[in-house]
């Protein structure tokens, strides 16, 4: 106690130096933790600045891809403009007949039937165009009398004389196929002459549903054997099939074909050629030896006599389309989650693809 009494000074400048050295320790401390974070930070920060370069390395194109995605759009937009053009030109709803269809009863249908047997059978009559006879060859010449093709039914025999309980959705169908069975047969009748007659062979549809595939029996149409052949997509493309067979000359066949013009699509078209015709034709073309043309001409002229002349049996696919859709709704309604680029891109696609319609839908989901 003496010695402190005596060196009081030295005594609190050592109590003084021991808080200074104790604080220093805490404080460092203290600094270590915070070093140690700023540490940790200053990584995190480093990796993310990484990762930014990373995406500007990937982006450093961006003002290249963007006139070329503007371009892209661009040529999208024409090119769905111009399949939006050849579907309206295709489905001709000026002519269409699905427009023309009206609400009309199962008995009213019933008696359009009647009357399609009684004009057809009346218009083939007088247009030499025969109807199938039981056990009666193709003759130029020769043609199926009102009494002899009265059970041809032009697709739809079993409904001649009975009428079943139809839905409203086949009764609508059914009057459809009616309509263009018609025209269908008008356009055969146009093309035949005196000169040039036509035989229907068959003329086969498809069942317009369930009631009617009990009843259709020969005249049904197997889409299994024209499965490739057709357009028809469930949801994107909806149509009517028919398989017309039929004998005439080519000339004549070609004239029918002519006519059918959209919605009408010739779909498949195969022909059976008589060889005993061909033949005939053939051994006609023997070379004269006092004949002035040359080989190539002789063979034109047999070929074009050939094709002008000879009866071949024509089994023609035809697909009359009803409706082709092009919907974009859907991709309006995802527009919400699009960016103001991205937005204005989806705009000026559909202003230049023809659907305008469709912006004020766009507006709505902004």
């Amino acid at each position: 106690m003496k010695f402190i009494k005596n060196n009081q000074l030295f005594v609190i400048l050592q109590i003084l130096l021991l808080i200074v050295f104790s604080g220093l320790i805490f404080y460092n401390f203290m600094l270590e933790e915070s070093s140690q974070k700023l540490k940790e930070e200053v990584e995190q920060n480093v990796r993310t600045i990484n990762v930014f370069e990373s995406e500007l390395e990937n982006l450093k194109y961006l003002d290249m891809d963007y006139p070329n995605a503007l371009q892209d759009n661009y040529k999208l937009a024409k090119l769905s403009l111009k399949i939006k053009n050849l579907s309206n030109s295709l489905v001709n709803l000026k002519e269409n007949h699905k427009t023309k269809l009206g609400n009309k009863t199962p008995s009213q249908v019933n008696a359009d039937m009647i009357r399609l047997f009684t004009y057809l059978r009346k218009k083939c009559n007088s247009a030499f165009v025969s109807l199938p006879t039981l056990g009666e060859e193709f003759s130029r010449n020769a043609f199926a009398s009102p009494t002899e093709s009265k059970l041809f039914g032009f697709g739809f025999s079993c409904y001649d004389g009975f009428w079943p309980s139809f839905s409203t959705a086949e009764v609508s169908r059914i009057s459809l196929q009616i309509s263009i069975a018609r025209e269908l047969i008008e356009n055969l009748c146009t093309a035949a002459a005196k000169e040039s007659p036509i035989e229907i062979i068959s003329l086969k549809r498809e069942a317009a549903g369930s009631t009617d595939t009990q009843f259709i029996k020969d005249d049904l149409l197997e889409q299994i054997d024209y499965k490739d052949f057709l357009l028809q997509q469930d949801g994107l493309i909806k149509s009517e099939a028919f398989e017309l067979k039929f004998k005439c000359d080519t000339a004549t066949a070609r004239r029918f074909l002519n006519q059918l013009r959209p919605p009408f699509l010739l779909r498949n078209l195969s022909v059976d050629r008589m060889i005993d015709s061909y033949e005939e034709v053939e051994s006609q073309t023997t070379l004269s030896p006092f004949n002035t043309l040359d080989i190539s001409q002789e063979k034109a002229v047999s070929y074009d006599s050939v094709a002008g002349e000879t009866v071949s049996e024509f089994t023609l696919l035809s697909e009359y389309l009803l409706e082709i859709k092009m919907d974009f709704s859907k991709i309006i309604e995802n527009s919400s989650s699009l960016e103001d680029t991205e937005l204005q891109l989806l705009n000026d696609f559909l202003k230049q693809s023809g659907n305008k319609d469709l912006l004020s839908l766009n507006s709505n989901t902004e």
